[in-house]
């Protein structure tokens, strides 16, 4: 995991209000966390490179301009150690695999649950 004292996560949906769902259970689930959003991986990528290092990365799979198979590889690639959780409600053939393979830390379906996304939370931003 990521060193730093102010505990860092990234959203990337390019769904609004799942976005905002996910930034209000990150923001209730631990004090003080620092989330950063995006609308699509390409955008991501841009944040996590720009804003890192993160220690959470929640993504939707599929998404315009750069799905979340691209920003795991670029995040896995990046060597910062950050867990990312790649989510979605249609899983392609051999997709999970490729998560598995590229190092995802979860690979959760939608709808998820909120208790599981909180454990989630806490589990990689409760930095004591």
């Amino acid at each position: 995991m990521v060193k730093r004292e102010t505990p860092r996560a990234l959203v990337v949906d390019d769904e609004p209000y799942i976005r905002e769902l996910y930034l209000r259970v990150i923001r209730s689930s631990v004090a003080g966390v620092e989330v950063v959003s995006a609308s699509d991986g390409e955008e991501g990528i841009r944040r996590y490179d720009e804003g890192g290092p993160f220690h959470l990365v929640i993504s939707d799979l599929s998404m315009p301009r750069q799905g979340g198979l691209g920003l795991l590889r670029h995040v896995s690639a990046s060597g910062c150690g950050a867990a990312v959780a790649l989510i979605s409600g249609t899983w392609g053939t051999g997709e999970r695999e490729e998560a598995a393979r590229l190092g995802a830390a979860y690979i959760l379906d939608k709808p998820v649950s909120l208790d599981e996304l909180k454990a989630m939370v806490r589990r990689h931003l409760a930095l004591e």
